[in-house]
């Protein structure tokens, strides 16, 4: 058997022996680049040649289930990271970016660990966490303002015109409603004394109850706007600069701070801020996400999406934005009058993605 064994790894050795000098012949033919393709450039010398960086693409596949809730262009973000391959490159094993249409149903998704992510407003997270649910926090807001703009019929010049009128919104605890209790609030009016809210439900059915003269005032989020523009009405206030966390990654906190599943939400970020440096330097390949993923073809309406939604560069929560949230919930949720918003975000990830430079590097 021993005779066997030796001559079996003789014959490995010559093998190899044969190999490597087929290899290193002098008469080989070099490998040549593709066609179309750029020459290799010359290697270093031997004797000042570096080991190579380890790439992102030298990650471990890590499994990661990411969603979203509503179909807009505050979505931008985590289709971009995954149609510009980002998640792949963090080594992030990511199977698309489903949407889960009822913000409620989202939450109830990540509770059960269903998914790791789910991209969504961070109100009803912040409601389920007050009712005793997990802790949820939001770790990144991308979306440059709130992302709401309230449209009225062609009689109205301004949110008091609205005075008497019916106004409506999505269901209590959703982001229409917010904005529009917002909007009114700055003019001194309140729902039930000064106007009606009317539960009207999505976009499309909120534009047609205009229509049809069910309601006279509603919120709207681009492309919404420009075909309610399209369709003769006006707009009353613009929420741009309402301080909101209109769109970013919520997560479960024991998540967050277990260190196994914590390097799975830095790989998020990182592919994330590759995401949304692309989308700022490419807008024809921006175009073309939103194209794919809101199913519009009209130039238009596409323009009017990015304008809105484009991510901002530092996708940092905005903390002040917390503090209206929780006053409206505190109208059905009384513990939410003393609650810390420090418990419902965490910029720890984004902030250090932006002091180690990580995010200017992908401008250069």
């Amino acid at each position: 058997m021993r005779d066997k064994l030796a001559a079996a790894r003789a014959g490995a050795v010559s093998l190899l022996a044969l190999l490597l000098a087929a290899c290193s012949s002098p008469g080989r033919a070099p490998a040549t680049a593709p066609s179309g393709a750029s020459p290799a450039p010359p290697a270093a010398p031997a004797a000042t040649a570096a080991v190579p960086a380890a790439t992102p693409t030298a990650l471990a596949a890590m499994p990661f289930r990411v969603a979203g809730s509503g179909i807009s262009g505050n979505l931008m973000g985590p289709w971009a990271a995954y149609e510009g391959g980002y998640f792949a490159e963090q080594g992030l094993a990511v199977d698309g970016v489903p949407d889960i249409a009822s913000s409620t149903t989202a939450i109830q998704t990540l509770l059960a660990r269903d998914v790791d992510v789910v991209n969504i407003v961070p109100n009803a997270a912040i409601e389920a966490s007050l009712k005793g649910a997990a802790d949820m926090v939001m770790i990144a807001n991308l979306p440059p303002g709130a992302g709401w703009w309230i449209y009225g019929t062609p009689d109205l010049h301004s949110l008091t015109d609205a005075r008497g009128k019916q106004v409506g919104a999505n269901q209590v605890g959703s982001s229409s409603y917010y904005a529009v209790t917002y909007a009114f609030r700055q003019v001194g009016m309140e729902p039930g004394r000064d106007y009606n809210v009317l539960t009207i439900g999505n976009q499309p059915a909120l534009l047609a109850a205009l229509e049809q003269g069910e309601v006279q005032v509603g919120p709207f989020s681009s492309p919404s706007t420009l075909r309610a523009r399209r369709a003769g009405f006006v707009q009353l206030a613009d929420l741009t600069d309402m301080p909101y966390n209109a769109n970013g990654p919520v997560v479960r906190r024991d998540a967050l701070d277990d260190p196994t599943s914590h390097e799975g939400f830095v790989r998020y970020l990182k592919a994330t801020v590759q995401a949304i440096a692309r989308l700022r330097q490419d807008p024809p390949w921006a175009q073309q996400v939103l194209e794919k993923y809101l199913k519009i073809q009209d130039p238009d309406v596409l323009a009017e999406v990015y304008k809105d939604y484009l991510p901002k560069r530092v996708p940092l929560v905005v903390p002040e934005g917390l503090t209206p949230v929780l006053e409206s919930i505190a109208t059905r949720d009384p513990s939410a009058r003393d609650a810390d918003i420090r418990r419902f975000y965490d910029n720890s990830i984004v902030d250090e993605l932006q002091r180690s430079g990580f995010i200017d590097a992908q401008y250069r």
